[in-house]
């Protein structure tokens, strides 16, 4: 019936979540708010390192695997996961490179660096994240 699947779907839901979660932890853990790549954050999903976080990057080689965690660094971006930021770091030799940056709950985040309270209004609505 109606909504016969919602259980389901929180848990699935729930379990991309916790993998997110656990990536972001792991990398603050190796990197904290260093600049990396996929090539440096690789080793923490690699399939072959222990226990990996299941970041759903499907059965391909290596390099498939690598693209697609970049494609899903990409779907991140911008989003906060207990209390760190992914952001957009530029790129260096046609790498892209990632950040990890903290932010305090009920601080909205306007291009890492300014911040401004929920209170606050922007100067224009396309500003705000």
């Amino acid at each position: 019936g109606f909504l016969g699947n919602l259980e389901d779907f929180y848990e699935q839901s729930d379990a991309e979540g916790a993998a997110a979660r656990a990536f972001v932890a792991a990398w603050w853990e190796h990197f904290q708010d260093k600049e990396t790549r996929v090539a440096d954050l690789w080793p923490i999903v690699a399939p072959s390192e222990g226990d990996p976080i299941d970041l759903k990057l499907g059965d391909g080689n290596e390099r498939s695997q690598k693209i697609r965690l970049g494609k899903r660094l990409m779907e991140m971006r911008d989003r906060v996961f207990d209390g760190f930021k992914i952001i957009d770091a530029g790129t260096m030799q046609r790498a892209q490179k990632w950040r990890l940056v903290k932010v305090n709950v009920g601080e909205c985040r306007v291009n890492v660096g300014e911040s401004h309270s929920p209170d606050e209004k922007p100067e224009s609505s396309e500003s705000w994240r």
